[in-house]
């Protein structure tokens, strides 16, 4: 599932609202929350990434984010004060916005104009079966790595010379490029949640009054023509009469009694099964196909850690500070979000800034690499001479699930939409379709809609 975490002195994780998250702002607005939608951008003139600073070169020197993108894109500089005030007639000038409009006409040639989260598959996989890099270069769209090194890699969905094109395509649609490159006032604006996407799921749980079991360790889960039997273990959590008598006596009913911090064995049946959590890990306690077993083994994922902290004022500092070169390094943090000043109109609001950096790994282990990752980050602060720091949390998550261009060119992405339904189950979350808000949320609605085509035998929608 998309990944985010929130508390008493900020969030960490899911981060934005961009243009284009239509079905996100609609549950914003079925439960009221449309005042915590807050613009990065909405001090300044419209422009093209106006919230960002790059920090390139040998010595990480800073520079809008704008300059560097056009900088590496461009045969001809553009004039720091032409991009300080860039219009849609200078841009549209540009080899970047030419690019871009070629790169739109391809993707919908390639996975067509779809409605619902995961693009059609190809009709020509050959076209897909490379790095999302390889195939700008075939295409001959490599003026575009510098902007989706920032829009795609920068948010932990994989190095553009590494990741399947797939991916790529997935995430960098027509409709976000869109977004992106139209300056006119609020339609490019970058937004923020002020607090916390917790806030979104927090508030759907207490309106629609769920019943959730937390502390719940699924040990089996069993599925048949008759429903679904999940047994799982419960932590009994102590009570103030469970503290008040103390320990179980001898002659204590061991059946009747349970015992406070210890976990019961707990089986419920239910009609269907919807896997939200990873589906490799619901593998192991699931009675799992030989289909599911091969599609969903199959997945990999990478480690990006976010923390969260505050440090002294500086006078000028825009909301994102991006180190493009830093991306492809391991450990290293690649990117700050300035939270106070992405939701304050770029001003400080308190005595200290507090900011998340962002590290990003290309593979995922336990053990040492959270030491690695907490030490480098330490390194990092005091390279930028970061003062009077203090950590508030830090978050090293199993990131962007994906599958290996073997088993898209399987057509395993494709395998999980019509397994949808079968052995009473649903998948959900970002092991199924893609690590983000946007695409989850789509996903989730599509299904709904399958599940309403189904009712009335009309699958035309899909």
């Amino acid at each position: 599932m998309m990944k985010c975490s929130t508390n008493k002195n900020g969030h960490v994780g899911v981060g934005y609202l961009y243009p284009h998250y239509k079905e996100v702002r609609a549950l914003l607005a079925e439960y009221e929350l449309e005042d915590q939608e807050v613009e990065i951008n909405r001090r300044r003139r419209p422009g093209l990434f106006r919230e960002a600073r790059a920090y390139a070169g040998a010595k990480e020197k800073p520079g809008s984010l704008n300059q560097w993108i056009f900088n590496e894109s461009e045969t001809k500089s553009i004039p720091s004060a032409v991009l300080k005030d860039l219009t849609p007639e200078i841009l549209h000038s540009t080899s970047l916005y030419a690019k871009s409009r070629k790169y739109i006409k391809l993707h919908q040639r390639i996975l067509g104009d779809y409605k619902y989260s995961l693009p059609g598959k190809p009709a020509n996989m050959k076209e897909i079966n490379m790095t999302f890099n390889d195939f700008l270069e075939k295409n001959k769209l490599e003026e575009l790595v510098p902007f989706f090194t920032y829009t795609h890699s920068a948010l932990g969905y994989g190095l553009i010379d590494e990741v399947p094109a797939l991916y790529g395509l997935w995430w960098n649609t027509p409709e976000l490029i869109d977004s992106f490159f139209d300056l006119r006032k609020r339609k490019n604006s970058l937004s923020m949640m002020r607090d916390g996407f917790s806030l979104l799921w927090d508030t759907i749980v207490e309106k629609h009054d769920m019943d959730i079991i937390y502390n719940c360790d699924i040990k089996k889960i069993t599925r048949n023509e008759k429903g679904v039997v999940v047994t799982t273990n419960v932590l009994e959590e102590p009570t103030q009469a469970d503290y008040e008598r103390g320990s179980p006596r001898d002659d204590d009913d061991e059946e009747s009694e349970s015992i406070p911090g210890l976990r019961r064995v707990q089986t419920m049946t239910f009609d269907f099964l919807i896997v939200a959590a990873p589906a490799d890990a619901v593998m192991k306690c699931m009675d799992s196909t030989d289909k599911e077993k091969e599609i969903f083994s199959s997945l990999r994922y990478y480690t990006l850690s976010t923390t969260l902290y505050e440090s002294r004022l500086r006078e000028k500092e825009l909301p994102v500070k991006f180190y493009p070169k830093r991306i492809s390094q391991p450990y290293v943090s690649h990117m700050v979000r300035n939270s106070t000043r992405a939701l304050n109109s770029w001003r400080p609001s308190q005595k200290k800034d507090r900011k998340v950096a962002y590290q990003f790994t290309n593979y995922h282990s336990h053990g040492m690499m959270e030491d690695k990752l907490r030490l480098t980050l330490i390194e990092d602060l005091r390279n930028w001479q970061e003062n009077d720091i203090r950590v508030f949390k830090m978050m090293n998550w199993q990131y962007f699930p994906h599958f290996p261009q073997e088993a898209i060119n399987k057509g395993y992405p494709w395998e999980i939409r019509k397994m949808q339904g079968e052995n009473r189950t649903w998948y959900i979350g970002s092991s199924v379709c893609f690590e983000s808000l946007h695409d989850c949320v789509r996903h989730n609605l599509d299904l709904m809609k399958y599940k309403h085509a189904m009712a009335h035998d009309d699958f035309s929608l899909f």
